[in-house]
């Protein structure tokens, strides 16, 4: 059952008459639609590596050690991009530790997830 709020004459009065500032375009900076596509592009060729390496190195190590090794070195990255910007360490809180805590081993667990359906189909389907 649907439930549906009365609407007053004048709200739908207005409704009619488009505003303004959406019939005029002029004031507005140009799409950035260039920038969308580089990002969608890089954003691919990440993923494609990704599952490349995975497939590369899962016949040395196991899906356990290559997120370890790979949650390690963004923690690296992390680390050290705070020690040259110190003002990134100002919004890492820890109000809600066992939430985070809770978040980081279900992400943990889907990597590893991924990262052994990536080792075990074959090539083609990847």
């Amino acid at each position: 059952m649907t439930i549906v709020a009365p609407v007053r004459a004048e709200a739908a009065d207005a409704s009619k008459q488009a505003p303004a500032s959406a019939q005029d375009h002029s004031g507005q900076t140009p799409s950035k639609i260039g920038w969308l596509i580089v990002w969608m592009s890089g954003t691919l060729f990440a993923f494609v590596i990704s599952a490349i390496s995975v497939r590369a190195m899962s016949k040395t190590f196991n899906a356990f050690e290559l997120m370890t090794l790979r949650s390690a070195g963004g923690l690296v990255i992390l680390c050290v991009l705070g020690a040259f910007q110190p003002a990134l360490w100002t919004h890492v809180r820890v109000n809600r530790m066992g939430l985070q805590t809770f978040r980081n081993i279900a992400h943990f667990g889907s990597q590893i997830c991924w990262t052994t359906a990536i080792a075990v189909l074959p090539f083609a389907t990847v």
